[in-house]
């Protein structure tokens, strides 16, 4: 397994931390999941020029996700 070292700010660093303790992982699990999440968001929709879109119990859509190309 890879070992890199990143640099994060104290913002992005309170985020990990804070969802390492929600999900009652490490944060680097929190990382390897964010990264995965990433590769298929960006798969799903650059490939099939599809779009991510949030939507309520309805089935409105309330935003769309858009990821820089």
């Amino acid at each position: 397994m890879a070992r890199i070292s990143v640099e994060l700010s104290d913002k992005a660093e309170k985020i990990i931390d804070g969802l390492a303790k929600d999900e009652r992982t490490s944060k680097a699990d929190i990382v390897r999941r964010a990264l995965a999440l990433y590769n298929f968001v960006q798969s799903e929709t650059k490939a099939a020029g599809r779009k991510l879109s949030l939507t309520n119990d309805k089935n409105e859509v309330e935003k769309d996700i858009v990821l820089p190309q």
